[in-house]
């Protein structure tokens, strides 16, 4: 899928104005966050690194494109927490979790129930997963977080250039983390009606 039905099908998935995702993307492109090229059948398809990219600057600010464009280096670049010895990004570790989502079915995808949420006042961004049976799952989080780069000298709060004010918070849950990867990475057609027609398990009332 290209940017311009990128742009579409985000807004419809993420209840959107679909103007203003058309913008989204155009400054994307401006800002050669996105793959250039023609347009039409010949427009470049999305990789996963650019539809981080385009994810981290919705979350960024929803209602403002420009707004969110202009942070998204800053969150892009967030480092994962040093004590889980991963040195990625934010935005690479995104693009990593929806390459592995685009290949997995909806029932892998459920047992681990991914979340991506980010904290705009505070820099920081967390990825996180469940594992274990449904009674009894156990959290597994890598964050990420601005002052995780920074000199010990500096202050945190320089490292927080939009703190103060609202905190604005954003996260995608894992239905809608999956429908974007099938849909846009893999080319597959929405999988919410098989989602939401899976049987759920009935369970035998107790007796007394």
């Amino acid at each position: 899928m290209h940017l311009g039905q990128t742009a579409t099908y985000l807004a419809d998935v993420l209840n959107r104005p679909e103007p203003k995702m058309k913008m989204f993307a155009r400054l994307l492109r401006e800002a050669e966050h996105v793959e250039k090229g023609g347009r039409g059948k010949s427009a470049p398809h999305m990789s996963a690194k650019s539809l981080a990219a385009f994810l981290i600057a919705i979350m960024a600010s929803p209602d403002s494109p420009a707004t969110g464009v202009g942070r998204l280096t800053h969150f892009a670049k967030l480092l994962c927490d040093p004590k889980k010895k991963k040195d990625a990004t934010f935005q690479d570790a995104l693009a990593l979790l929806l390459e592995r989502l685009k290949s997995e079915t909806w029932d892998e995808v459920e047992e681990r129930s991914w979340t991506v949420a980010m904290r705009i006042g505070f820099s920081s961004a967390e990825i996180v997963e469940w594992l274990g049976p449904e009674d009894d799952r156990q959290e597994r989080s890598y964050s990420f977080l601005s002052s995780w780069t920074s000199d010990d000298n500096v202050p945190a709060i320089q490292n927080m250039p939009y703190f103060g004010g609202l905190d604005v918070s954003s996260s995608m849950d894992c239905i809608t983390l999956f429908r974007i990867a099938k849909v846009i990475l893999a080319d597959e057609e929405d999988p919410l009606p098989e989602i939401v027609l899976k049987p759920f398990p009935l369970t035998e009332p107790e007796t007394a």
